[in-house]
């Protein structure tokens, strides 16, 4: 954890610059130039003021002499003092007398010490891309926002906080990473176009997508920031959907490592293997093995996430299945996938042919959600068991129901199986039926993790647990998995 006083001093430039830029009556113009009088105060500065301050001074946008007058008594007193003042909306009150406001009558105000472990990711605003070249009217408010995360009491919205302060910064797995916080540059994005109400949702979308930003070239990075605030916006919609029709869960309520599943619009961290070219094992193709060597293209990008013409077309199809039971809907469409399967395979030893996919050829795992559902409209999911178990998932997500897909060991057997969210991440009645079948001296159960720890520590298949009697899925495992690294 980086130190708390680097947290609070940067956190104190924010707070400041943000005092001196309304004083100095300062406007940006869209070059989003900053002049030298607000460089020279983020030189200088060296006062801190708490977070719970910069968050109050931006509410109306204004600053009055008084406020102004008080900010300096409070920038020389301690976090628990200005604390009480911001919480007792004191900022206003022209009656301070300098002893009362200090340290040694810190008792009589109450002691409320941060703790040791707080963190902040605004320090790492300073670094990314679209401030580092000035800051305009729109980038202030999302600043601002950001920042009102940070004062949440809400432990899935600092859990998402905390995460993004570990894990944003990539690891370097190419000379051209970004050295600036990935997963932050996301939330920014979207605290700069939208309000935020969804608040665990923009998390998730930010731990889930700052990968993409990690390993995309610029084509792709600009791609990935239209995405997420249109699916962002696309969750919201179906909330309502389900709110018309009478369907009782919310993508608003989840916890977070539920939007976090909800919102990865591809399969797991696996990547495709083609015949047409020189491919590698087809069992241990993921993200980690292609995108530490390369860039992804937006051709990449195109083929592994789904598109919303697609979601939208999934969710009018399922409506055959609604329920207010979200596992009844789960195996309805599981029984459905799975008896239209066309079945291809790598498995050594059998012969199959290949299916064509987009002008490439290929077997099975085919990880491209809008060919998969095209060829479902058709009559047929082409593929294996995983092919079917990410056509699940896909088909479940345009409810707003999160899924996943887990495989599934014992002895020779291997399966994969599809995890809905109803609580608890659990499998459909008729997966259970094949694993009490082909499981009898139990399983070892696998979570195809999303990428979301942006290269630290890549496990793709992620051992969640094992069994002696084939019974963990029907039993139900915390969503808290989804964040296990």
């Amino acid at each position: 954890m980086r130190s708390r006083i680097r947290w609070i001093l940067i956190l104190s430039i924010v707070g400041f610059s943000f005092i001196c830029i309304i004083l100095c009556n300062l406007k940006y113009e869209s070059s989003k130039s900053i002049n030298e009088k607000f460089k020279e105060t983020l030189l200088c500065f060296n006062k801190s003021l708490h977070k719970s301050i910069v968050a109050v001074v931006l509410e109306d946008g204004e600053i009055s002499e008084l406020e102004l007058k008080n900010l300096e008594v409070l920038s020389n007193t301690n976090y628990t003092i200005q604390k009480f003042v911001i919480e007792n909306k004191l900022l206003e009150n022209s009656d301070w007398d300098n002893d009362l406001i200090s340290n040694e009558n810190e008792a009589i105000i109450g002691t409320n010490p941060i703790a040791k472990d707080e963190f902040y990711v605004v320090d790492d605003l300073f670094n990314l891309p679209e401030i580092v070249d000035g800051i305009d009217s729109k980038e202030l408010k999302a600043i601002k926002r950001i920042v009102e995360l940070e004062n949440s009491k809400d432990k899935e919205i600092l859990k998402g906080l905390e995460l993004i302060d570990k894990y944003g910064i990539p690891f370097p797995v190419q000379n051209s990473t970004p050295n600036y916080n990935t997963q932050l540059e996301v939330l920014f994005w979207l605290a700069k176009e939208r309000n935020l109400d969804y608040k665990k949702l923009a998390l998730a979308l930010a731990l889930d997508y700052g990968v993409v930003v990690t390993c995309g070239n610029s084509e792709v990075i600009t791609k990935v920031k239209k995405y997420v605030i249109e699916l962002y916006d696309h969750v919201k919609r179906v909330d309502v959907f389900l709110e018309g029709n009478k369907l009782n869960w919310r993508a608003k309520d989840y916890p977070l490592e539920a939007n976090m599943l909800l919102v990865w619009g591809t399969c797991g961290a696996r990547y495709p293997t083609f015949y047409d070219k020189e491919a590698k094992d087809p069992w241990t193709v993921f993200w980690y093995d292609v995108f530490d060597e390369r860039k992804m293209s937006l051709d990449d990008f195109e083929w592994l996430f789904i598109s919303f013409g697609t979601l939208d077309e999934e969710k009018e199809w399922i409506r055959k299945f609604l329920s207010d039971n979200i596992s009844k809907i789960a195996d309805s469409i599981d029984s459905y996938t799975s008896i239209h399967l066309e079945y291809y395979t790598d498995k050594p030893g059998i012969t199959s042919d290949f299916v064509e996919v987009e002008g490439k050829l290929m077997k099975c795992r085919i990880s491209n959600p809008d060919w998969q559902w095209n060829s479902l409209k058709s009559g047929r999911i082409k593929g294996n068991c995983e092919d079917v178990c990410y056509a699940n998932v896909m088909l479940l997500k345009s409810l707003n129901i999160p899924a996943c897909c887990i495989n599934v060991r014992s002895g020779d057997f291997g399966h994969f199986v599809v995890a809905y969210y109803d609580g608890t991440l659990k499998t459909t009645p008729n997966q259970l039926r094949i694993l009490e079948e082909h499981c009898k001296g139990g399983a070892i159960y696998r979570l195809h993790q999303i990428p979301w720890d942006n290269f630290h520590n890549p496990r793709p298949l992620l051992i969640i647990g094992q069994d002696s009697d084939a019974k963990f899925l029907e039993k139900g495992i915390s969503i808290g998995v989804i964040s296990k690294i």
